[in-house]
């Protein structure tokens, strides 16, 4: 019985890190330790962009980049300042660096934040 009750969970466990390995994209918000209010709303607007999409392959990741493990990033994708990056498996990336002409308006946001993930993907 208990052998039966392990194999389940164990199943239940390989489809749960499966599906967590398998995205196809990774949609990062790269920020620092010190996050003022125009920080706070670019990571509360892509997430709420995120959610009203139906995308099942994309994961997002919150990357603090003064984290030692994280100075990568900065060179990687050649930050300057807090960013949304769309990346794809392929190593292809593109910096959403208009989201700050439209912190002003959190439905342009969203629309430009929806329409270049639609259009990265295709």
């Amino acid at each position: 019985m208990i052998k039966k009750y392990f194999f389940i969970f164990f199943l239940f466990f390989l489809n749960l890190t499966t599906r967590a390995n398998s995205s196809d994209y990774t949609i990062y918000y790269f920020m620092t330790d010190y996050k003022c209010s125009t920080c706070n709303k670019i990571e509360k607007y892509t997430n709420e962009a995120l959610s009203e999409i139906d995308y099942k392959n994309i994961d997002f990741q919150i990357v603090n980049i003064n984290e030692k493990e994280n100075k990568h990033f900065i060179t990687d994708f050649n930050l300057y300042t807090k960013s949304v990056v769309l990346f794809k498996n392929d190593g292809t990336s593109k910096n959403l660096d208009k989201i700050w002409n439209y912190l002003n308006d959190k439905i342009k946001f969203k629309d430009y934040l929806k329409m270049e993930i639609a259009n990265f993907i295709k």
